[in-house]
């Protein structure tokens, strides 16, 4: 917990073992402390925790994603995980909050999460709803991924 409060590059290591450990709460643990740091490897371990079996860390990893805002490679590295099946469903609600607070500059791997999602919660007829809510206003592209 401690050692990744101050986002210390001497820490990331062991922060990034952590989140593979078998225990849940060390996994939790290093889903908080890896939304403090912005490298690639750190980003793509939140987004592997997603997946997690845990739905309270697959929380806390999106979460971490979207602190401040989920970026666009992030959105989109969600979303191959989505439509693969490798994202754990308890954390859906988190996903679809998160996607809802980025908005239409979520762009074409939003709507591809949304979409995935949609059928997979089908039977939780509030997030189902709201997804189609999202759905049916227009995603567009981030202004960086413009040309």
């Amino acid at each position: 917990g401690a050692l990744g409060n101050a986002a210390r590059p001497e820490a990331l290591e062991a922060i990034l073992n952590a989140a593979k450990h078998p225990d849940r709460q060390r996994r939790l643990n290093a889903a908080r402390a890896l939304r403090l740091y912005a490298n690639a490897e750190a980003r793509g371990r939140l987004i592997d925790l997603a997946g997690d079996k845990e739905a309270s860390v697959a929380n806390h990893a999106i979460g971490a994603l979207a602190t401040p805002t989920l970026a666009p490679r992030d959105l989109e590295q969600l979303a191959m995980r989505v439509e693969a099946g490798r994202l754990n469903l308890g954390a859906s609600h988190q996903l679809v909050s998160k996607i809802s607070s980025v908005g239409k500059e979520g762009g074409a791997a939003a709507s591809r999460i949304l979409r995935a999602l949609l059928p997979k919660v089908r039977a939780d007829q509030r997030l189902a709803a709201q997804i189609e809510r999202l759905l049916d206003k227009p995603f567009s592209v981030p202004p960086s991924k413009r040309t």
